[in-house]
């Protein structure tokens, strides 16, 4: 009897592991990793999926010393008396999303880019690049003493594309520069006011 029941015994092991291993994962079926087991509602039918979560649209890297000017439209131009006759009439331009310089090109970094590129020096520029007046207030190679973080002046359009390329960069267009210049205002107004004067 004791042999019997140890048989039994024994049979019944085998069914229950059996029974075990048959209720477990099957080849067909999907894995599931702990990230999709945390996220499982526990309430919802097992035969649902879990829908995918929508991917976050990467956030733009931003050139350093850059700024993004969104895509959009604006008014450009002006209907004042002073207005020149390219600036008239008003019209709206939409422009796609560009970057650009935060700030304006120092006399140090000119200095930089006319010393790696000689024909850009005051005396070398060839006379059909510039007005007679590249930069004037500079002596030579050096400009003003004390305005190394200065704006550099009396640039030529040339010059500035030559260094535009150099820093492997380009000049905004005049619709580009305008824009950013109004920095998002409507009118005509200057950022600190509707007066000229600081």
């Amino acid at each position: 009897m004791k042999t019997l029941l140890k048989l039994f015994g024994l049979a019944f092991i085998c069914f229950l592991t059996l029974y075990i291993v048959s209720c477990g994962q099957r080849e067909e079926d999907e894995e599931v990793g702990p990230t999709e087991l945390m996220r499982a509602d526990p309430i919802t039918d097992s035969t649902s999926t879990l829908e995918p979560e929508p991917e976050l649209a990467a956030e733009p890297i931003i050139p350093d010393g850059m700024v993004l000017i969104p895509e959009g439209e604006f008014e450009m131009g002006s209907n004042d008396g002073n207005a020149d006759n390219d600036e008239q009439p008003v019209h709206t331009v939409h422009l796609d999303a560009f970057y650009i310089d935060a700030n304006e090109i120092t006399n140090g970094e000119f200095k930089d880019f006319v010393l790696a590129n000689p024909k850009w020096q005051k005396e070398r520029i060839i006379e059909k690049f510039h007005d007679g007046n590249y930069l004037q207030d500079w002596h030579g190679n050096n400009f003003p003493l004390g305005e190394r973080d200065h704006p550099v002046r009396y640039v030529s359009w040339y010059a500035a594309m030559a260094y535009a390329v150099w820093v492997d960069k380009r000049l905004p267009t005049e619709a580009e520069w305008e824009k950013a210049a109004r920095g998002g205002l409507k009118k005509k107004d200057y950022p600190w006011g509707n007066g000229i004067n600081l």
